[in-house]
């Protein structure tokens, strides 16, 4: 197959593997006898915490730091991803988890705005969506944070993983949040930053590298995964174009993504699709070990989708029941 046929043919089905790339961020899986819950030993001590990805239903994360408030359990540094970037870049700033729930109540139109995919352009959703940052962030850099916060992103121009924990901050909570061909990529220096959910919704490893780092292992690590990857729950299932998906794209994701292509700025449709099949070939697995020292909260949200925002107020009482003490 010569070049000019596979352009033409990845231009014919570019929509088709947009479909494609999407699903990959709902998935029906669940990892196998995982334990649930954190050791009642926690209760008013530190904690590494880490907020994964998960659109709409991160907004579970704000009921679980109001739990974990109350008992006392205080994050030493926050590892946030896509959705858990926001509500972790929030609550690092300052805001409590009431300040924060509210922000999505009085906010509710324009996320319901965000909710409709096929009405709303890229660029104009996240024209929204940053200004919605700028009006309630409480501060502008990483330095101002009351608790370190660190960032997961990917530059889809190197299909590097890159982690912020300095300068300034909304750019990078954007580019974490940009689920492609939701949002646009976000141009920051020579980067072209798009979802760390792309290659890592959850980023333990980055809690593990700064527990090692800056607190000499004595932290505990707690996830809070609104993914849906361990909500039994969910029937948040793949798309059945996962299922159904044509020749034409099986074709095109078997000569895509063998290297990275260069790309110029965030309109290359194409070299963007080849490097996030490129990023997704090489990703570890959906959902990482976690060790006899970290702990897992799980969000029951009941097959709440990515954009569900309407459902607002259940994912923040999920997020509540979420905090289980095992011990």
């Amino acid at each position: 197959m010569n070049l000019i046929r596979e352009i033409d043919l990845l231009r014919k089905s570019a929509e088709k593997v947009k479909e494609y790339i999407r699903t990959i961020f709902e998935p029906d899986f669940v990892p196998s006898e995982i334990k649930v819950g954190i050791d009642s030993s926690l209760k008013g001590k530190e904690i590494g915490l880490i907020l994964s990805g998960g659109g709409a239903r991160g907004i579970a994360h704000v009921g679980v730091l109001k739990i974990l408030e109350e008992k006392g359990i205080k994050p030493a540094f926050i590892v946030g991803t896509s959705a858990g970037a926001i509500v972790g870049a929030f609550y690092a700033g300052g805001m409590n988890p009431d300040e924060i729930f509210n922000f999505y109540t009085i906010e509710d139109r324009v996320f319901k705005r965000l909710s409709l995919l096929k009405s709303i352009k890229q660029s104009r959703r996240s024209k929204i969506l940053r200004g919605l940052l700028n009006k309630y962030m409480p501060v502008k850099n990483f330095e101002e944070t009351e608790i370190p916060l660190f960032i997961n992103t990917v530059d889809i121009k190197s299909c590097k993983r890159v982690v912020f924990s300095n300068g300034e901050i909304i750019p990078a909570i954007l580019g974490s949040s940009a689920i492609p061909f939701v949002f646009e990529p976000v141009e920051f220096g020579k980067m072209l930053l798009l979802d760390g959910g792309v290659f890592d919704l959850f980023g333990v490893d980055i809690a593990r590298a700064v527990n090692k780092s800056f607190f000499l292992n004595r932290l505990n690590l707690v996830i809070s995964d609104v993914s849906g990857l361990t909500d039994k729950s969910s029937s948040s299932k793949l798309q059945s174009i996962i299922l159904n998906v044509s020749r034409e794209v099986i074709d095109i994701t078997k000569y895509l993504g063998r290297k990275k292509y260069d790309l110029k700025d965030k309109n290359d449709v194409i070299p963007i699709i080849n490097n996030l099949i490129y990023l997704l070939k090489k990703r570890p697995p959906l959902f990482p070990e976690i060790t006899e020292r970290e702990y897992l909260l799980t969000p029951q949200l009941e097959g709440m989708r990515m954009f569900d925002f309407k459902d607002y107020k259940k994912a923040f009482l999920r997020g509540i029941e979420a905090v289980i003490f095992i011990s």
